[in-house]
């Protein structure tokens, strides 16, 4: 069972059930030290507004079933800045594959699809970063189901949750793409927008 959490400017977590044991908070969870999750955040060097006006992300659990939240807004009234935020928790079964993709879209074509694929590392919180990459425009249509883009080079898909940094509550405002789906952020998870509907629901788990 896969929970997922959206990070926003909200202290706790609003729950909604869906099928086959997924779960999406519109905001952010603060669990106990020991949760098994992964904070996946989607950052672009793509120029907003003119490459792409929002992003959809969709989560693939071990178990095969999809969940995903309405698209980020980019441009316009509610418009949500990157870095784009989703909090996945662990809730028992399998560990992996847990696989991420988000989709760049301008007037409602798919500009670019950034994918990777893991697996919890148990009893720890550890930060997935994905990047829509500009270099990977033309490139990425060509990589195989099990590879993904990075740096405009096609490569493995999978990236060992283990391998992955310790998330540390922040997400990073100013990085860059280098091929590494590791590494610690400096901001605070609260400049972190939220999605088109994250405050239509106040409720409390």
């Amino acid at each position: 069972t896969v929970n997922l959490t959206r990070l926003g400017r909200h202290s706790r977590a609003v729950v909604l059930e869906l099928s086959a044991g997924l779960v999406l908070c519109a905001a952010a969870c603060d669990g106990p030290a020991n949760t098994t999750e992964l904070v996946v955040h989607v950052q672009t060097d793509l120029v907003l507004g003119t490459d792409l006006d929002s992003v959809r992300v969709v989560v693939t659990g071990p178990d095969g079933n999809q969940q995903s939240r309405p698209a980020f807004r980019v441009t316009g009234p509610g418009a949500v800045a990157p870095p784009w935020t989703l909090g996945l928790t662990w809730a028992g079964g399998p560990l992996g594959p847990v696989r991420v993709e988000a989709t760049a879209s301008l007037v409602g074509e798919d500009v670019l699809e950034a994918r990777v694929e893991t697996e919890f590392v148990r009893g720890s919180s550890r930060e997935l970063p994905l990047w829509l990459e500009a270099a990977c425009v033309d490139v990425a249509p060509g990589c195989g189901e099990d590879e993904r883009c990075v740096a405009g080079t096609c490569e493995d898909l999978h990236v060992d949750g283990a391998d992955l940094a310790v998330w540390t509550g922040t997400v990073a405002t100013d990085a860059t793409p280098d091929g590494d789906a590791s590494g610690a952020g400096d901001a605070d998870a609260e400049d972190t927008g939220d999605a088109d509907d994250a405050d239509a629901d106040d409720g409390g788990a």
